[in-house]
Parts: structure tokens; sequence; C-alpha cells
């Protein structure tokens, strides 16, 4: 009765000093996401009937070549095989990334949560805009549980951790500064990509090159709207020491890298594509995302390895 006794409070003293306090929604949702984004991403990849490429007119006149091909057939050439390309690498790596990472975060790991938040991060923001831009197919019911699902499963899963716990484990390498400076740079570098684009657009009243087929801009809305604000907070909060930062921090290297990784895919099947692109547009976006993707890698992986397990 004694060994048992003893075993049970060193077990509960385990507990109270853990920084990862798992949630069973959590669990289930990212379940969820795991099997509808295997789902999504095999049929938006293999799916290959149609007429193929057609050029038709806009609502606003604008000429535009239609994909034509598979799920993505009323999309433009240039979203459609960008889609496929995501798809390749969401099927490929974010999906068994995910779901070793729900496993992990079962497992009370501190590193396993941080790669937890940062796909669900990515899940979010591709479904968001799967629900928002891509034209209607017969998935949209699971892009939108998607969106759903990882809405709500991403701020669950970055509560679990204990912010204090995280702050205090921190490691002083990489140094703040250079975090801070290169949180800066990316939200310096995902506004000057869309804005001048934009405000150029609101300027002169022309519509932008790229819309197509589409009514509205949802990338420069999420871009601009959702992902400049949160990184230029998580470098003032880092900036700052205040409590919440270096967890804020770790989780947008884990997206920056997350989504970073789809980019690189999506650029990729385009240029494979011979997609019409500018060398702007391939210096100034693909390469430079790709760049940063890489940096981010590496300050992520000295962060990770300087973290405690659990």
């Amino acid at each position: 009765m004694t060994a048992i006794t003893v075993t049970t409070a060193g077990a509960r003293s385990r507990l109270a000093q853990a920084t990862v306090t798992p949630k069973r929604l959590v669990v289930l949702l990212g379940w969820v996401v795991v099997i509808l984004a295997a789902l999504a991403g095999a049929v938006g990849l293999f799916a290959g009937s149609g007429p193929g490429s057609t050029t038709v007119t806009s609502l606003r006149a604008q000429p535009t070549d239609l994909y034509g091909t598979g799920l993505y057939r009323f999309d433009s050439v240039l979203v459609g095989v960008g889609n496929r390309g995501t798809d390749a690498v969401t099927l490929f790596l974010e999906v068994p990334a995910l779901a070793a990472a729900v496993v992990a975060y079962r497992r009370r790991s501190l590193r396993g949560t941080v790669a937890l938040v940062g796909i669900l991060g990515w899940m979010l923001y591709y479904y968001a805009s799967m629900s928002l831009t891509t034209a209607f197919n017969r998935l949209f019911p699971v892009y939108l549980v998607l969106f759903a699902a990882s809405l709500f499963a991403l701020p669950l899963a970055l509560g679990s951790i204990d912010r204090e716990r995280f702050a205090r484990a921190f490691p002083a390498r990489p140094s703040r500064k250079a975090l801070v400076g290169y949180l800066g740079g990316l939200a310096a570098v995902l506004a000057l990509a869309w804005a001048a684009a934009m405000v150029a657009s609101a300027v002169t009243g022309q519509l932008p090159a790229r819309l197509g087929a589409y009514s509205t801009e949802v990338t420069w809305a999420l871009d601009l709207g959702v992902i400049v604000p949160a990184v230029a907070a998580a470098a003032v909060l880092l900036r700052t020491r205040a409590v919440l930062g270096p967890l804020v921090a770790t989780g947008m290297l884990a997206l920056n890298v997350a989504l970073g990784l789809a980019l690189v895919g999506q650029g990729v099947a385009q240029l494979l594509a011979d997609v019409p692109i500018t060398s702007g547009e391939k210096v100034g976006a693909m390469a430079s995302f790709a760049a940063m993707t890489a940096v981010a890698g590496v300050l992520l992986g000295r962060v990770l390895r300087g973290l405690p397990r659990r």
C-alpha cells in the first residue's frame, strides 16, 4: 500500500510540473483534421478528368484561363496548379507530421505540441482559403469542417502549454534579438509582397492582374489582415519580454515552416507546369518565401533543441 501511495504521489508531482496539459478535444479535432486533410489532398491531387485549359471572360471582363482539370477545373490555371502542388505537400508531408504531432501531444511532448500548433495554423490558413476562394466543388463541406476544426483546435492546443514554464525553459540561443529581427523582417516581407499591388489597384482603379476569375483577393486579406499583424505582435511580445512572447514567437516559427513548405510545393508545381509568372514574382515571392522558410527552420530547430522534452 505504501509503495502504491508513493508512486501515485510521484505521478501527481510530475503531472503538476508538466509544461503541456493535453486536452481530449484537441486530440479529437486533430484526428478529424488528419483524416479529412488526407481525403481532400488525395482527391485534389489525383482527380484528373476535365476538358483542359479554357480561356473565358470573367464577370469584370478580364480574360482568364481556367484550369479545366480535376477538382479545380473551374479555378484559374495559377490557382488550380498551385492547389495541386499544395495538396501534394499536405498529403505526403503535413498530414503525416500532424498525425505524429497529435500522438506526441497526447504524451505531453513539448516539442510535439509546438509542431502541432504550427501545422494546425497552416491547416487553418489553407482551408480558410479553400473555403473562401476556391471555386465551389464537391469537397466544400470537407473544407468547411477542416476550417472549423483547425480554428478551434489551434487556440486550445496553444492554451495547453503553460506559458510561464515555457518562458522559463526558453533557450538563450538563438538570441531574442535574432528572433525579433527575423519576425520583424518576415512581417515586412509579407507586407511588401502584397501591399504595393493592393494600393496600386486602389489608387488606379485597375483590377489586380492575378484576380482572374475571382471576385476578391482573399490571400491579401489573410496575409495582410491576419498573418502580418500576428507576426508583428509576436516580435513585439518577445522584444518587450512579455511572458507570452517566447511561446507566441515559437508558434509563429512553426507556422512559418509549415506554411512555407506548402508554398514551396505550390511554387514548384507552377514552375513545372509553365504557369505564366513574372520574373519579379519568381524572385520577390517564391525565392524570398523559400529563403525565409529555410531561416525559420534553422531558428525553430535551435529553439526546439534547447527546450525540455516535456
